[in-house]
């Protein structure tokens, strides 16, 4: 609290500070704090300006080292709001507001003052820590860990389950199916503010399929000219009648199949033990 300011979950508040020339800062009162959040985005309101006035008032802010962007979002009425882009602390916000110049405008005889809003619509950072996008895993469970830096983080969901706090990290361990699993982390600040994060791993549980073949050697002999199929592939037959073949045989296989057909077309089909 610095002169009796706080930041509340929705206002930043600001008591009254007179300067030399009678100008004020003025606001509203509390509800609830806020926490260790970064503010964004003030609305700032001058009292009793002209239009002119309000203009030049945003041009000389616009120089301003701690405010990254300022809009005019209206005027009517001797007053103007701007919305301003800011990157800071809560804690720091009073003393930031405070250094800015004075604009030392009157309005219809009264004195410029200012007021102003901060908003912390910023959502918190998040990131995954482990595992990394795309891994692939043969175990059936996994521990998540994702890392949310900001001071004023109010939960951390991981698939919807409720996580384990340490220091900046969070985990969970977390079930798995074969194939794609998404794994969603949600963070979500002391103001409401939502971040999402996402990645996908995937599950290979199945142990690989081995399969092998043989190779063995099928030979005999049979009337010259007569044509030999071993395992339905046609092999030659020497002069002398003789064949051999090497086939390729599965795991288990106990015999290959032989067909001889002779010159006249007479055809004999034998079943024969592979090792004999």
């Amino acid at each position: 609290m610095i002169h009796g300011i706080r930041i509340t979950s929705v206002v930043a508040v600001v008591v009254a500070l007179t300067l030399g020339c009678g100008w004020k800062r003025t606001g509203t009162s509390p509800k609830e704090e806020i926490g260790g959040g970064g503010v964004s985005t003030v609305e700032l309101t001058l009292h009793n300006v002209t239009q002119e006035q309000a203009k030049k008032f945003m041009e000389d802010l616009d120089d301003y080292g701690d405010i990254e962007k300022i809009e005019l979002k209206t005027w009517a009425n001797g007053t103007a709001v701007y919305v301003i882009d800011v990157d800071g602390c809560e804690c720091d916000l009073p003393a930031m507001m405070g250094k800015i110049p004075e604009p030392g405008f009157t309005y219809q005889g009264r004195t410029t003052r200012i007021s102003y809003t901060a908003f912390d619509n910023r959502p918190p950072s998040l990131t995954f820590v482990q595992p990394e996008d795309g891994f692939i895993t043969k175990d059936k469970q996994i521990q998540v860990v994702v890392q949310v830096p900001d001071e004023d983080v109010a939960q951390v969901t991981i698939n919807g389950k409720p996580t384990s706090r340490s220091g900046d990290k969070f985990s969970v361990t977390l079930p798995l199916s074969d194939g794609a699993n998404d794994i969603v982390a949600v963070a979500k600040d002391k103001t409401g503010n939502e971040s999402k994060a996402q990645i996908r791993v995937g599950l290979d549980a199945t142990p690989p399929e081995v399969t092998a073949t043989v190779t063995v050697l099928i030979e005999g002999d049979v009337e010259p000219g007569t044509r030999v199929i071993v395992n339905g592939e046609e092999v030659p037959v020497d002069g002398d009648g003789h064949y051999e073949a090497k086939v390729k045989v599965k795991k288990g296989q106990k015999e290959v199949e032989v067909i001889a057909i002779d010159s006249h077309g007479n055809r004999t089909e034998t079943m024969r033990p592979i090792g004999e």
